[in-house]
């Protein structure tokens, strides 16, 4: 089962990113970002957005593996 994530927490989400990290995503499209947000938690069988972002605060390399399931590769 995805997991739903409403646009109140998936905003909440992104602030707690961008004041441990420094990452800005306000620019991202908002479907796009809860698309691949609820897919990454699906993988990593994450059903609650606040474990998402415990998670991530706290395991570096888990924020890497995140960050590259939202960001786009262009070459």
């Amino acid at each position: 089962m995805t997991p739903e994530i409403s646009n109140v927490l998936l905003d909440d989400l992104l602030l707690l990113l961008h004041r441990r990290y420094g990452y800005d995503f306000s620019h991202y499209s908002k479907a796009s970002l809860l698309r691949r947000t609820e897919k990454f938690m699906s993988m990593n069988a994450m059903p609650q957005v606040e474990e998402l972002g415990d998670r991530l605060c706290e395991d570096p390399d888990l924020f890497q593996e995140f960050l590259e399931t939202l960001t786009v590769n262009v070459t």
